[in-house]
């Protein structure tokens, strides 16, 4: 237990990306038994052959648990994959985990979630993965609170459609479109949690003297982009291209 690992490909090609990124988590993780959790996740452009990517991992991890979803952009090491193809692993011998798919019906008197796993209270936490068009967030998290106050919680909304039926949901053998897909993790697991932004501060901090709404017309007394020019001017070439939209391998 306490053996953890990832790996990261954006080949094109599935099955070499799936391939490429096995062989990073099998050296991280190096001898011993298969590993309890294993997280998959792959860009847009992989989205129609989930079901593909999910048996190449099981058959070649064979983990106690798989789960992932198709996303946006993905992150894997020290790197970030957006807008193009991409497959991020990671895998950990964590100690037996609990695998459910949260299901949704809508009723009159609103949605009700079927699904939930059992003996929540003894979890050390939760990760959950949902579909954004199926899922009721806010009434997951209210009841969530209201019979396991304290528990934590993390995860995220897998988007790669704009409607109903287009994302992917890995739950071990299954691949869903709609509800949520989630693991328990066992009493002895220790979490430390982060949220990530995807971005970095970069030049002096500044006060937001005039806005109205969500619309910022000066900082620090002068307008947003006269600040913008000044910061660009003390940037790196690496930084200015991050800024401008560009990649870089700086990061």
């Amino acid at each position: 237990m306490g053996a953890f690992a990832a790996g990261l490909s954006e080949n094109p090609d599935l099955v070499q990306a799936v391939q490429e990124a096995l062989v990073q988590v099998r050296e991280g993780l190096g001898a011993g038994a298969p590993p309890d959790l294993v997280l998959l996740f792959v860009t847009s452009s992989h989205r129609s052959l989930v079901p593909e990517a999910a048996k190449f991992v099981r058959d070649g991890l064979r983990p106690a648990t798989l789960l992932g979803c198709a996303a946006p952009s993905i992150v894997g090491g020290r790197r970030e994959v957006e807008g193009s193809p991409g497959v991020s692993l990671w895998a950990g011998r964590t100690g037996p985990v609990r695998p459910f798919h949260l299901e949704v019906t809508f009723t009159p008197d609103g949605p009700t979630i079927t699904g939930w796993p059992d003996d929540m209270a003894s979890s050390s936490g939760m990760l959950v993965l949902a579909d954004p068009f199926s899922f009721p967030t806010p009434d997951f998290l209210e009841r969530l609170d209201e019979d396991h106050p304290g528990l934590p919680l993390v995860g995220g909304m897998a988007l790669v459609g704009s409607a109903a039926g287009d994302n992917r949901l890995v739950v071990d053998d299954q691949v869903v479109d709609e509800g949520a897909v989630g693991v328990l993790l066992g009493p002895g697991v220790q979490l430390s949690i982060v949220v990530s932004q995807g971005c970095r501060p970069v030049g002096a901090p500044y006060v937001v003297t005039r806005a109205e709404g969500g619309v910022v017309y000066e900082l620090g007394g002068q307008p947003p982009l006269e600040r913008l020019k000044t910061l660009a001017a003390t940037m790196t070439r690496a930084e200015r291209t991050l800024m401008e939209g560009g990649s870089t391998s700086a990061w």
